[in-house]
């Protein structure tokens, strides 16, 4: 069974194109003498993720290419719902419900179902280093 979302590329060599392909689309519309920073604000920063997924799952490589705010607490923004919408692409649908074919769909269920909760969190990162 395919990941609900199957038609992300969050592969190395996919999101190095997409990086690279941003870069040079931002170049020519705001070009800049100093270095930029782009910023994420995403669950997939959440780091309860990696115990539940392996180190080499691309939503941890993702996940390394920023610098997450290190200072993580349970304050930030609750991601349950966002987590749920990208992986099962399913909004609104009882837990129960969906479906557990996956390491990332038994990960987000089993941490919910047990009380827990998924966050968003902010990262960065040097946009134009090499």
């Amino acid at each position: 069974m395919m990941p609900a979302f199957r038609d992300a590329a969050f592969d190395p060599s996919s999101l190095d194109a997409t990086f690279d392909e941003a870069r040079r689309v931002i170049a020519t519309m705001w070009p800049v003498s100093r270095r930029r920073l782009a910023t994420c604000q995403t669950w997939m920063f959440d780091p309860q993720l990696a115990m539940y997924l392996s180190h080499d799952r691309n939503v941890l490589r993702f996940q390394r290419r920023f610098n997450v705010i290190s200072t993580w607490s349970p304050t930030w923004a609750n991601g349950d719902s966002s987590i749920v919408e990208f992986v099962f692409r399913s909004p609104g649908v009882a837990l129960a419900q969906l479906p557990r074919h996956t390491t990332l769909e038994r990960a987000v269920h089993d941490h919910l179902e047990r009380g827990g909760h998924w966050y968003v969190q902010p990262g960065w990162l040097d946009f134009d280093g090499t």
